[in-house]
Formats: structure tokens, C-alpha cells, sequence
């Protein structure tokens, strides 16, 4: 892939693929068009200037879902997956909610309110599991 940052390169190359693939018209046309809203998708992140490594992680990961899906429901699964579930515990994610992007919908839902303890303690797991660092750490500027 050309870069780790330009996430459009990324679903170019996997278009090419669908397109030169044996797989039928209706699951190219389906790929095809899903890979089209993922990519509305991270527009509208990159719009908002998340990390581009995040949008490269989220593209990578939800293509590759994208072109094993051979369904409507599956492609309507990877390109809208619920919130997390919690059970009074713990968060769970939904299987086509990679952290890059569960990162990015903490985010977005921290800006419309405050979290709860529970919410801001997943927020915290999954920017350490994203960044591999915890806040406190990027922010004083720890390396």
C-alpha cells in the first residue's frame, strides 16, 4: 500500500481486487458499494481530524470485512455496528467495531455529554489498546 496514512489508497486497492474477483455481479456491486459508504465514513472522521493512522486501522480492518461478506446484513452489520453492550460490568464491542473506531464514537459521545465512571474507564481501555499508551502519558508528553 502506498501509505499508512491515505486511507482512500487503501480502498482502491481492495476495489481492484473485487473487481478483478470471480465473485458474482451482486456481491461485487454489493462490496463495492459498501467500500463507497465506508469510505463517506471516514471522510466525515477526517473532517474532524481524527488520526490518520486510525482512519488507515478502521479502513483496513472493515475492508477486509467488507470482501468476506457475502450479504445485505452483513455489509449493514460492518458499516453500522451497535455500541457496546454493557452488562453493569464491562463493555463489549460488537465484532465489526474495531477499536480505532470504537475510539473515535467514545470520542464523539464524550463531546455531547460526560461520561459516567463506566463510560470514561472504556474510553480509557481503548485509547491505551489503540495508542498503546494510556492519556495521561500522551498528553504530558512521555514517550
Amino acid at each position: 500500500m502506498k501509505s499508512m496514512t491515505d486511507y482512500h489508497q487503501i480502498i482502491a486497492t481492495v476495489l481492484t481486487e473485487i473487481a478483478e474477483s470471480t465473485r458474482p455481479e451482486r456481491v461485487r456491486l454489493l462490496q463495492s458499494a459498501a467500500l463507497a459508504k465506508l469510505e463517506m465514513t471516514l471522510n466525515r472522521y477526517a473532517e474532524r481530524c481524527y488520526d490518520p493512522a486510525l482512519l488507515c486501522a478502521i479502513a483496513s480492518k472493515k475492508a477486509r470485512w467488507i470482501t468476506e461478506a457475502t450479504t445485505k446484513k452483513d455489509i449493514q452489520s460492518i458499516l453500522n455496528p451497535p455500541a457496546p453492550r454493557y452488562d453493569g460490568n464491562k463493555f463489549y464491542p460488537d465484532k465489526y467495531m474495531p477499536p480505532e473506531e470504537e475510539a473515535i464514537r467514545w470520542s464523539e459521545t464524550s463531546l455531547r455529554a460526560p461520561l459516567n465512571e463506566a463510560g470514561f474507564k472504556r474510553y480509557m481501555e481503548v485509547f491505551q489498546q489503540v495508542f498503546h499508551k494510556s492519556a495521561e502519558e500522551i498528553l504530558s508528553g512521555k514517550r
